[in-house]
């Protein structure tokens, strides 16, 4: 669409420039109008790719594929087509690859992806479904957002502009979708995040939606230590029942890979909950 609408801006300044040429040209907007009839329109690229689903692009715009980008939805029975609007498919590239490695169900999806809703065949492992429970995030509310860092401040966090006064070495810093507002002890950590997790079930202060990852200092070499927090829309979530408070808490993709999740309550042990 951006590379559409600047290639008709183009042709409607040449269409401009041409009529300019005559006697006592004067640019009004009938004028305008009347170049513009001659660039024709831009709905016909859009409905061309949502039909056919091949875009026709000069730069390429960064996309590893050209072709398959949509697809009608079949309306051969509901279920058929309901499944369309929870497909997840990681692109027609990867087919070409001779690894198995791009079709494989990772820990981090575990629960989010269907391990056996996907076709066999060619697409297999790459169109796949999103599980029964899982929920796509929607736009936060802002006032909610807003509160996060002031509950963290009041359970422990020392704000950005007040950390000089802390040990860095010793401590983990904070991230709110991407950005630093602070820094939180080691020691007091993982209670500022059990203290979260119950605001965060609860909804009223902070979204439910929020996702609460505590990555921890190691010996041997992992991710980067620290407590992200994410809020943002389009995440995939999946609800759990909290064993603390035997309610529901909604967990994402990142942070489960830090929890310890069991199938029944049974499996649970103290110390790990």
């Amino acid at each position: 669409m951006n590379e559409k609408l600047q290639s008709w801006l183009v042709g409607l300044k040449l269409s401009i420039l041409k009529l300019a040429k005559a006697a006592n040209f004067t640019l009004t907007s009938t004028e305008i109008k009347k170049a513009a009839k001659y660039c024709g329109g831009i709905e016909y690229t859009l409905e061309s790719f949502l039909a056919t689903g091949t875009v026709h692009s000069v730069s390429g715009l960064g996309l590893m594929q050209d072709k398959g980008l949509t697809i009608v939805a079949e309306n051969i029975n509901r279920m058929r087509y309901m499944s369309h609007f929870r497909a997840v498919h990681r692109g027609a590239f990867f087919q070409e690859m001779r690894t198995t490695e791009a079709r494989q169900l990772l820990p981090d999806a575990w629960g989010f992806i269907c391990p056996v809703h996907t076709p066999d065949g060619a697409p297999c492992g790459l169109l796949n479904h999103l599980t029964m429970d899982c929920k796509i995030t929607d736009v936060p509310d802002d006032e909610k957002v807003k509160n996060i860092p002031i509950v963290l401040t009041e359970y422990g966090m020392v704000p950005l502009k007040y950390s000089d006064t802390l040990d860095l070495k010793n401590s983990y810093v904070v991230q709110l979708d991407g950005r630093i507002i602070g820094y939180v002890p080691s020691n007091i950590a993982a209670r500022l995040v059990d203290k979260l997790r119950l605001f965060k079930i609860k909804g009223k202060t902070v979204p439910n939606t929020l996702e609460i990852v505590l990555v921890p200092l190691k010996k041997t070499i992992s991710q980067y230590p620290g407590l992200f927090l994410f809020t943002g829309p389009s995440r995939m979530m999946r609800p759990l029942c909290n064993l603390l408070t035997n309610k529901i808490e909604l967990v994402g993709t990142f942070e489960q890979v830090y929890m310890d999740i069991c199938v029944t309550p049974e499996e649970a042990y103290k110390g790990k909950l």
